[in-house]
């Protein structure tokens, strides 16, 4: 970024007045052919030296003074510079005659904003100016007219150039970034980021295939392919802090000049990445740009307000230093070698060909000559570069092996080491252990000897006791005995008061499995003809439900009948739910009503205890015991039916509504739940109760076991456990879908030749079930 005289960023504001331009000449100094300055007046004209006879070419120098500071130059053609700063236009200045007269032509060209940076084309008809709003625009230099403008950039634009076919503009912007633009399109090609923040110099080769862009905040010069925007170079030098005049091309595209912020001008190998040469210009304070020559013979470098002159070959000084009245920001050298600086609100173009010796300004011989010792000096820089490296290469190579061959061995030294002592170490205790075994050997069997009289003691009174239990046991046997003998007598004294008890728990026994077997029929049949009249109550207002409606009750129906009955809801008319809903309505009342019943039996309510010591007896002892037994250890798991029957009914109701709305019942869930409480509330609690008598008196036989039987879904149909009215041979393979209809089995112990006591089960009533046939 630009800086004021004082070394300060800023912006630089202008007059409100509008001054004329003037021209006025300046003295000047001439160098000899041995590059010595003498002074000389500050006039265009030619003089005759009187002393030899020879005409001395003066030091022409031509200022424009301006109202505004001048932040680039640049030169459009031989006849016409251009200038641009802070007032935000682009000017252009024309000299007329050698005679130094000087005007401004053309109108100024609007750039926007401040004017960081000025380019022009080889061809010379396109103008492309960078500004501190970041503002890119191109200009037709015969119209002074904009052409296009490239948007993208946030921050100002410090550096913009053109490539030598015209066909491509590079821009260095604050942001970090740099960017390759179309110029007949306009449109971005490449974003080049960089580590600084700003990008403060941007340059295409003479070729126009390389890009070279540099940041002053860090020590970075990246050279990037402008094809495709690859990074190939990265130089860690520092530049100068002033916008795109700290960096130069070689015509040769391989070098590369730059001006560091430490007044360094660095000579750079962009094929190899190395520094070639490296000098310090005359002074570091400020060093702000620097100018490489068309014959690359020389290169002008400026610091603060003074512009020196170097041999690029020599790396020498070419006379002194010239003098500018404020701080030079910009500078250019054109083919005829004319310099163009400005300084402040200064522009002054200077003929070097007046005070350089002519070996520097000559584009034919001495510049060949000049170029060949610079290529020689290049060849044989990179010829000690390439041996340099391939030694160093070497060195490298002989080094890795040398360590990786100390690494393996000191590593198979440790290892060596390693394995001894770990063989050492296991053997040691190996034989700490076999010495710790026989000192417990040794430990036990001292202990063994002191115990040996308490153990001679210990066995003379269990002698003693041995025979004093054989006497006890003698005298028990006997009392045994006589017991025995006494039990039997009044067994067969009491067997014909026995008889008749028997006989009368058979009977009452009898009676309890027909009240139990008719008991559940009754309770099948009701069950079913209050699912009908249930079904066809709920009927009436039967349409298809909404899928939110559908989806809650079926799942709140699945906790009591299966998942796989609730699926098969979906999808039925209404003629079918008429058939399909009582047997659903069933099925869940079949399921409900086993839960209740079952509840006094063993295996649910028991512990393993308790049924081991059951299965025992069952075994060993009469039915009439075992049935004793079982009716004082059962338990009761269905707390509800005795603490809250008003709450079982309640629940039974909710689960037939749940039912009938994922059937399709279009009734509310409130309206459902009315209409069952109001109209069969009381049939549903005779079911209920029914069931708890019935739970009951299965509970207390002592005749039998029974229990009820339910066929669990998704089990292959089996004609000896279940009933159905089709034919056989249609049903086979079929799966059960759920139980309509409650059944009933007994488990009784019988005499057998085989066994002494074995269990003999029955089937007294069968349980109905549902096919998957059956709902299609």
């Amino acid at each position: 970024m630009p800086r004021d005289r004082k070394g300060s960023s800023s912006r630089w504001h202008c007059h409100p007045l509008r001054m004329f331009s003037k021209l006025r000449l300046r003295s000047s100094k001439k160098f000899n052919e041995e590059g010595t300055s003498s002074s000389t007046p500050g006039k265009v004209e030619q003089k005759a030296s009187a002393s030899t006879g020879t005409q001395k070419k003066k030091a022409k120098l031509i200022e424009i003074n301006d109202r505004d500071s001048i932040l680039s130059v640049a030169f459009l053609d031989e006849k016409h510079i251009l200038g641009g700063g802070p007032n935000g236009t682009i000017r252009c200045w024309q000299v007329e005659d050698t005679s130094g007269n000087l005007k401004e032509v053309g109108a100024p060209m609007d750039a926007g904003s401040d004017v960081y940076d000025i380019a022009v084309s080889q061809n010379g008809k396109w103008v492309v100016s960078g500004t501190f709003r970041g503002q890119v625009r191109v200009w037709n230099v015969q119209s002074r007219k904009k052409v296009t403008e490239l948007t993208g950039h946030a921050g100002p634009v410090y550096a913009v150039d053109v490539s030598p076919d015209g066909s491509k503009i590079v821009t260095g912007s604050d942001y970090r970034t740099a960017c390759i633009w179309s110029l007949p399109t306009g449109q971005s090609l490449h974003t080049l980021v960089h580590d600084g923040r700003c990008v403060c110099a941007a340059k295409f080769s003479s070729e126009g295939r390389l890009v070279a862009t540099a940041t002053w905040e860090r020590e970075s010069i990246r050279i990037y392919d402008a094809q495709d925007g690859y990074l190939l170079v990265d130089f860690k030098v520092k530049v100068s802090v002033l916008s795109n005049v700290s960096v130069a091309w070689s015509r040769d595209n391989t070098s590369l000049f730059a001006l560091s912020c430490y007044g360094d001008i660095h000579y750079l190998d962009v094929s190899t990445g190395a520094t070639l040469a490296k000098w310090r210009i005359h002074s570091n304070y400020h060093p702000q740009c620097i100018a490489l020559a068309g014959n690359e013979t020389y290169i002008a470098a400026s610091a603060n307000s003074s512009v020196s002159f170097w041999d690029t070959v020599t790396r020498r000084q070419i006379g002194s230093p010239i003098a500018h009245a404020d701080t030079v920001r910009s500078m250019a050298v054109s083919e005829d070698h004319d310099l163009l600086t400005s300084a402040d609100k200064t522009i002054t173009l200077r003929n070097l060909h007046d005070i350089f010796p002519s070996r520097y300004c000559d584009n034919t011989e001495h510049s060949s000559t000049t170029r060949k010792k610079i290529d020689k000096t290049k060849k044989f820089i990179r010829d000690l570069q390439n041996k340099l490296a391939n030694l160093k290469s070497r060195s490298e190579e002989q080094s890795h092996k040398l360590t990786s061959v100390r690494n393996q061995r000191r590593i198979a030294a440790q290892q060596d080491r390693d394995r001894t002592i770990t063989a050492l170490t296991t053997e040691l205790e190996q034989r700490e252990r076999s010495v710790a075994a026989k000192t417990d050997e040794l430990a036990a069997v001292r202990k063994d000897l002191e115990r040996l009289p308490d153990v001679s003691h210990e066995l003379i009174s269990v002698r003693g006791g041995l025979r004093i239990f054989r006497s006890q046991y003698f005298k028990i046997r006997q009392l045994y005995c006589e017991q025995i003998t006494k039990l039997e007598l009044a067994v067969e004294n009491s067997q014909p008061k026995i008889a008749p008890v028997e006989d009368y728990v058979t009977d009452s026994d009898a009676r309890a499995e027909r009240t139990i077997i008719r008991n559940l029929e009754e309770l099948n049949v009701v069950v079913q003809l209050s699912a009908m009249f249930i079904a066809a109550g709920l009927m009436e207002g039967f349409k298809s439900p909404t899928v939110e409606e559908q989806s809650s009750a079926a799942q709140r129906a699945s906790t009591t009948i299966k998942r796989t009955l609730v699926l098969r809801l979906s999808g039925k008319s209404r003629n079918d739910m008429a058939l399909v809903l009582p047997n659903l309505f069933q099925a869940y009342l079949a399921c409900h009503l086993h839960r209740i019943i079952s509840s006094w039996t063993l295996e649910n309510g028991c512990d393993a205890l308790v049924e081991g010591m059951y299965d025992r007896l069952r075994l060993s002892e009469s039915q009439t015991s075992c049935g004793q037994w079982r009716s004082l250890t059962r338990t009761y798991i269905f707390p509800e039916l005795a603490s809250d029957p008003d709450g079982l009914i309640t629940a039974t109701v909710q689960g037939l509504v749940d039912i009938a709305v994922a059937a399709g019942c279009a009734v509310s869930v409130s309206a459902a739940r009315s209409k069952i409480s109001s109209r069969f509330r009381n049939r549903i609690s005779l079911i209920i109760s029914t069931a708890g008598e019935l739970s009951k008196s299965i509970g207390d036989a002592l005749a039998a076991d029974f229990k009820l039987l339910a066929v669990q879904p998704a089990q292959v149909f089996d004609e000896t456990t279940m009933e159905v009215d089709r034919a056989r041979g249609t049903l086979r393979g079929q799966k059960v879908l759920c139980t309509t209809h409650l059944g009933l089995s007994k488990e009784v112990l019988t005499e057998s030749p085989e066994k002494r006591n074995r269990l003999a089960v029955t089937t007294v009533i069968k349980s109905k079930v549902l096919l998957n046939a059956s709902l299609g």
